[in-house]
């Protein structure tokens, strides 16, 4: 072999690992897309109410900028995107102001892939947000699978050229701040896959309440250190009202098969409820419960899915955001492979433990003078985030002298897993000045 050719070991050497980087890290993303194509969740966007929801044409035309406010960006999750953040998108720019907060399509999505620089995903996701926030600071709120997606946007934020001062990451319902391993790893999948049959069960207490009795004799367990965000009997009063007027003005919105009127499935629900009122067995009452869940499922999923928008109003925040899809790359095997790619890496940073990926995002802040808080939101439906994940998270945060990190715990009463899909609360509830 001629020393010319000795030359090219190295670079040989060095290709064939990042070869097989790729390979682990696209194996990775095989297991997670696996795990998501099983796992149905409705995507996050917003209704002020489920009788009038407000029109994108209501909202500011402008992009407004609230100075006094600081930066907001939404990581909505799995299957979020498009027409299905259009009503978050439009919420947010009439709270905070068009040019104040950024509701970005979760990498699951082939939105997310529309400006072809999917390579670069988060750090695009940054620059974006550094030039319109500049010196605000800036709350990032992980919904979901958006909770990965957040901490990978988080250490890109800091490499920028924002200037603020303070970075608050709010984990809501997120799955894996207590994964210490492949194992761990496979039981959260485990766990979302449970909760992905039962969305309809966890869900009907925000979509529409059992009577009264049953929450008043129900004994709430907070977690230790959660501040309690308590549902109210005028709360739950007003959303079965609007329950039942949704389905007679939108039929459509109940009942999916046009041979059983919505009429005819409220009654049914009401049925069960009274079912669950005259029964003192927890096991019948848990059937019942799964029974009437079921047949909320199409409300859930549509209302999420941003159906009853019109498409003009979904082509505002398309063009705004980029996110047409005619300008997706037409080599798809290419987004394949990256969207594997980037999976797999979300799932090997979760493997590794959310701990050492904050000790990470802490040591650039630091650097950069930036101080950085986080926020852990659990909703008493739910199975992504468990009290052992919170009591995991904090004891290893703990031994990296980073206990101080999470400042506030909230416990979201009679909410699910995807509450955030449907209803307005969530984020009134858990963001600021809104």
């Amino acid at each position: 072999m001629t020393e010319g050719n000795s030359e090219l070991l190295p670079t040989i050497n060095s290709s064939r690992r990042h070869v097989l980087k790729a390979a682990g890290t696209i194996a990775a993303g095989l297991v997670a897309k696996k795990v998501i194509d099983s796992v149905q969740i409705p995507a996050a966007n917003l209704i002020d109410s489920l009788v009038t929801p407000r029109k994108i044409e209501q909202l500011p035309e402008n992009e407004v900028n609230n100075e006094e406010s600081d930066f907001f960006v939404i990581m909505p999750g799995l299957g979020g995107s498009a027409e299905d953040l259009t009503y978050l998108r439009g919420l947010m720019d009439k709270k905070y102001g068009a040019g104040n907060n950024f509701v970005f399509s979760s990498i699951t999505e082939p939105q997310a892939y529309a400006n072809k620089e999917l390579g670069n995903h988060y750090k695009g996701q940054a620059e974006k947000t550094a030039k319109a926030a500049g010196k605000k600071d800036l709350e990032v709120l992980g919904h979901s699978l958006g909770g990965p997606e957040m901490l990978e946007f988080a250490k890109e934020i800091l490499k920028s050229d924002w200037k603020g001062g303070s970075l608050r990451l709010d984990f809501y319902v997120s799955p894996g701040l207590g994964i210490t391993g492949a194992s761990s790893l496979v039981d959260a999948l485990k766990r979302i896959q449970d909760m992905s049959a039962r969305f309809g069960e966890f869900d009907q207490h925000i979509l529409d309440p059992l009577d009264e009795s049953y929450y008043q004799g129900k004994t709430l367990d907070v977690p230790q250190g959660f501040k309690l965000i308590p549902d109210t009997k005028e709360a739950r009063k007003t959303r079965r009202n609007e329950f039942r007027t949704l389905a007679a003005n939108n039929p459509e919105v109940i009942s999916e098969d046009p041979s059983k009127p919505a009429e005819q499935v409220v009654a049914e629900i009401d049925s069960l409820t009274q079912r669950i009122k005259q029964t003192t067995d927890p096991n019948e009452v848990d059937k019942i419960l799964t029974e009437r869940g079921l047949l909320l499922r199409h409300t859930l999923d549509y209302l999420a899915a941003g159906k009853y928008i019109p498409a003009g109003e979904h082509a505002v925040y398309l063009q705004r955001y980029g996110e047409d899809v005619s300008q997706l790359s037409r080599n798809v095997l290419w987004v394949r492979a990256n969207l594997l790619s980037s999976l797999g890496k979300l799932a090997i940073n979760q493997a590794k433990g959310v701990d050492e990926t904050l000790a990470e995002i802490v040591r650039i802040a630091e650097r950069k003078g930036v101080k950085v808080d986080v926020n852990l939101v659990r909703a008493e439906h739910d199975l992504a985030l468990t009290a052992q994940d919170v009591k995991v998270l904090k004891t290893r945060l703990s031994q990296r002298q980073l206990g101080d990190l999470v400042k506030t715990m909230l416990f979201l009463e009679n909410e699910g897993h995807t509450t955030f899909g449907y209803t307005s609360v969530v984020p009134e509830k858990i963001l600021p000045n809104t």
